[in-house]
């Protein structure tokens, strides 16, 4: 076999360890609930929300919307058209944060679970 056989392989498992997709149940209302489904595709990278039995994307990436996925910070979040954070996915805490876009800050946190 060549060596550009060899390399695919590798560029395909590599790629594959390093992307996951989670489905996450998340507490919105804070009463122990975990009413709200969410699907965390990192491969895309992409944030899908489960309604009436569907998934569809929770935001669409557009000119005002950008989504990024950072594997060294273990997050997945949304920059608006002013570069400032507005809503992210910790996938090491299980967390939804909400951005007050102002001061940078969390104003809201979503407790979650697999």
């Amino acid at each position: 076999m060549n060596k550009s056989f060899y390399i695919i392989i590798l560029y395909f498992i590599i790629n594959t360890v390093s992307a996951k997709v989670e489905i996450w149940q998340c507490d919105i209302f804070n009463r122990e609930e975990f009413n709200i489904k969410y699907k965390i595709d990192t491969s895309i990278p992409q944030v899908f929300i489960k309604v009436n039995k569907e998934w569809t994307p929770y935001y669409y990436k557009d000119e005002y919307k950008k989504i990024v996925y950072s594997s060294k910070k273990q997050m997945i979040w949304w920059l608006n058209n002013r570069g400032k954070m507005f809503e992210a996915f910790d996938l090491e805490k299980k967390i939804n944060l909400y951005y007050d876009t102002t001061s940078e800050g969390i104003s809201y946190s979503i407790p979650c679970k697999l």
